[in-house]
């Protein structure tokens, strides 16, 4: 059981203890946002989360729950080594207690969780600007998507074939094999039990399509999305099959005369379909991320950067590569190309020419981006002119951090259907 920690002026902050807690939980969401469905789903519904995964402030005067936050666990495929992801959800203060630093108080207790619980990383598809200030930073495409008018789309005899239809029970495994197969393209992604793709279809009533083809003796994929202002919007798409695409873009022409949204990236055959015929890239967000102990998330992916090192033919790399963070760094000891240690060093001066005792000096925020694959040294450079990386050592960090595909896909919510 976690503690509940007193926040002073009567406020006492802690996890939900009883039912009592969870209804006004729900009910302060339902009241300030409209999503008190949403809450009591993931309370009484989500199997891997119990009523310690959600945090509240009460006031002890009047017992009210004032504000909330939550932790929904999943776990991130990044190069075949799975990393357990806390994500942070469901922030909301009552207008009459906030200016008192509740939610701060919140997030310091949901990082202590975090730490103590083993999660190598907690992200958040937050509001503008607003949780960089508690040492998250934009880290991972977010709502990455293509526009394309269905008018573009090229008509195909095998177009009739195509049947579009509502999930069955014995989808579950089906579904489970195909959306692997399909993330198999990317390199960061997030795994789906069958499980969850029951929550998902059960709990949230996401609306999902499955197709099929010759009369539904052939299973092709399934997409979901939703139909808003005359455009179909496909949040996601399990099509593994190049080959099928063109007839199922014909089809949702014939359907859906009018503008096709499709979220993914480069990497999704869908998503790479939608832009060879003229699709327009649309803006998108990013991904909040916070890695609370460095040295943690780089021992979890060591073997993934030894392969690196290996793949590069570094010639038995042994050396003691230091990164520093500024406030803190963190050695990675390699011997013949094996990561053999990885150690928090505490403070290390950067000042002046001590800096030239790192191999690497990188503002945190700017590391998320580097680790995940997200961007360059040289491209990371041009939003921190702080970064400094040794030229002797540049070729062993940028063989160790290459640029990687990443989709992060996290529904905990539905939306309408559409299934013509």
């Amino acid at each position: 059981m976690l503690p509940n920690i007193d926040l002073g002026n009567g406020l006492v902050l802690g996890p939900l203890k009883d039912e009592c807690d969870a209804s006004q939980f729900i009910n302060l969401h339902q009241t300030f946002t409209g999503e008190g469905a949403i809450c009591d789903r993931l309370i009484h519904q989500k199997r891997d989360v119990t009523l310690q995964n959600f945090f509240v402030v009460k006031d002890s005067a009047n017992g009210k729950v004032v504000s909330t936050t939550c932790l929904l666990p999943w776990v991130v495929d990044y190069a075949g080594i799975p990393l357990n992801a806390a994500m942070l959800e469901m922030v909301i203060t009552h207008p009459d207690y906030r200016q008192k630093g509740l939610v701060r108080a919140q997030l310091r207790y949901f990082q202590n969780f975090v730490k103590e619980r083993g999660f190598e990383f907690s992200i958040i598809q937050g509001i503008p600007y607003y949780y960089r200030q508690f040492g998250y930073g934009y880290s991972l495409d977010q709502d990455r998507a293509i526009s394309l008018p269905t008018r573009l789309i090229l008509e195909s005899e095998l177009a009739s074939a195509i049947r579009f239809r509502l999930p069955q029970p014995d989808d579950f495994v089906r579904l489970t094999n195909l959306y692997q197969a399909t993330m198999a393209h990317q390199q960061i992604y997030v795994q789906r039990s069958q499980d969850y793709w029951e929550y998902l279809i059960h709990a949230m009533g996401i609306p999902l399509t499955i197709i099929e083809s010759e009369n539904g003796a052939i299973w092709v994929g399934y997409f979901w999305g939703k139909v808003k202002d005359g455009i179909l919007i496909m949040r996601e798409n399990g099509v593994n099959s190049p080959e099928c695409i063109p007839a199922i873009l014909a089809k949702i022409k014939i359907d859906f005369p009018g503008e096709i949204q499709v979220f993914g990236n480069q990497a999704d055959p869908f998503y790479q379909a939608v832009e060879a015929l003229g699709g327009v890239a649309q803006s998108l967000y990013q991904w909040l991320i916070n890695v609370p102990v460095p040295e943690k998330l780089l021992s979890r992916i060591g073997p993934i950067l030894e392969k690196r090192l290996i793949d590069a033919g570094l010639n038995h790399l042994s050396t003691d590569l230091l990164i520093n963070f500024y406030r803190e760094a963190v050695c990675v000891a390699i011997k013949d190309n094996r990561i053999v240690g990885v150690e928090n060093r505490g403070f290390v001066d950067t000042s002046m020419s001590a800096a030239e005792q790192s191999d690497l000096c990188i503002p945190p925020d700017a590391f998320v981006r580097l680790v995940f694959g997200y961007r360059s040294l040289t491209e990371l450079r041009d939003a921190w002119p702080d970064l400094i990386a040794l030229p002797q050592s540049r070729q062993v960090i940028e063989v160790l951090f290459p640029p990687m595909s990443s989709l992060i896909l996290m529904p905990y919510e539905g939306v309408s259907c559409y299934c013509p």
